[in-house]
């Protein structure tokens, strides 16, 4: 999760750089229109290039989705951890019931308790279809 995070991070300051290297050739064109206010198209350029002018607006929307992620993060997170809490209390009361006190060997208690089932499951079938 960390290095998701890191990645995360790291694309967004590329995509910072690359809105502000935007910005600044948007205002450097501002200028050049500004300069020329005699040709017809200045107005239609400054137009488009408008929405890169305001630099508040754009990082108040790139901060929402920020805030977003992050919220979803937090989510995934405690889910997470209350699964980790679910598992380990678990464990606990296996521990408890059983006395075993490692994991390992409850967990290959376990194993080994399925692969019995699994072939008592198998006999019992044998013995039905030898009985039909």
């Amino acid at each position: 999760m960390r290095a998701k995070h890191e990645e995360d991070k790291d694309h967004f300051e590329a995509e910072i750089k690359r809105y502000q290297e935007k910005l600044y050739e948007k205002e450097e064109e501002n200028k050049i229109d500004d300069d020329s206010s005699t040709a017809p198209t200045g107005g239609k350029e400054k137009a488009k290039g408008s929405e890169f002018q305001n630099h508040l607006a754009i990082m108040k929307l790139r901060l929402a989705k920020i805030v977003a992620t992050n919220r979803e993060k937090k989510r995934l997170m405690d889910q997470y951890l209350r699964n980790v809490k679910v598992i380990e209390d678990a464990f606990e009361q296996i521990k408890e019931a059983t006395g075993i006190t490692a994991i390992e060997e409850i967990v290959t208690s376990f194993i080994k308790a399925e692969e019995q089932n699994y072939s008592l499951l198998n006999y019992v079938n044998k013995l039905t279809n030898e009985t039909d």
